[in-house]
């Protein structure tokens, strides 16, 4: 399959994104989707840069939100993105969309779902996986702070 990137001179970082979410897109079928980026758009952008690009692109064009459904694209299993750079830019593609995802997850979330106690739970889950420190305030603390939303 061939996806063109227009002229090659004017590419930019968000033009090799778009490629690769269009290549995700109509590659929807595969659950290991490939892309070689070397030898074109390594001839006019920075390789890690593209394969980040290549990768939030590819990762997010098959993102999809779903409580129950098992509706859309084929979950991936792997990417794979062929460049002249080594894996830098690929790795950090995928920390990128996977947050990206997160946050449209936490976003598409139903308020039934995701209340103020599980958002917090769900922070300190998060940040103890990541070596983070989460500090959760009550309401009592809210009040104090001023946070309007929390006034009776």
């Amino acid at each position: 399959m061939l996806v063109g990137v227009g002229d090659q001179g004017a590419l930019t970082e968000a033009g090799v994104r778009d490629a690769a979410a269009a290549f995700a897109s109509a590659a929807s079928w595969s659950v290991r989707p490939a892309l070689d980026l070397a030898g074109t758009v390594d001839a006019v952008a920075d390789p890690d840069a593209a394969a980040q690009a290549a990768v939030e692109g590819i990762l997010l064009a098959r993102y999809r939100f779903s409580l129950h459904s098992s509706d859309g694209p084929a979950p991936l299993a792997a990417v794979t993105v062929i460049t002249t750079g080594g894996d830098a830019g690929a790795r950090r593609g995928k920390v990128l969309a996977g947050t990206t995802a997160l946050a449209r997850d936490l976003a598409n979330c139903p308020p039934a779902h995701l209340t103020a106690v599980r958002m917090a739970e769900l922070a300190e889950e998060l940040g103890a996986q990541r070596g983070l420190t989460v500090e959760v305030f009550d309401r009592d603390a809210l009040l104090e702070l001023g946070a309007a939303a929390c006034s009776p």
